[in-house]
């Protein structure tokens, strides 16, 4: 913001696809539950997110929230038409009901 005003030139990211994760069928049969945050950061150039790392949660749910985070796509943050990489932290929450 400049002077109180939004800046003309900010484009804010936003997710464009999303994957949901697939519950592995081992993980249900024995009831694993849990809530995992997916790490990494969203690439300026490709919108896809690269250096991903789960914490928190069972192994075999871990798996899963990482192959569904891969599929994911965003715009990135653009400002003045320069694109910027940006931080990713999403919460995955695996519940059996």
């Amino acid at each position: 913001m400049r002077d109180g005003k939004p800046r003309s030139g900010l484009k804010p990211p936003a997710k464009t696809t999303h994957v949901l994760p697939e519950y592995p069928k081992e993980a249900v049969k024995q009831g694993l539950v849990g809530r995992l945050v997916v790490m990494g950061r969203i690439d300026s150039r490709t919108g896809q997110p690269t250096d991903l790392t789960v914490d928190g949660g069972p192994e075999m749910l871990a798996a899963a929230a990482l192959k569904a985070a891969r599929k994911w796509r965003y715009r990135p943050l653009e400002i003045d038409g320069v694109k910027y990489d940006l931080e990713l932290h999403a919460e995955i929450t695996f519940t059996l009901e």
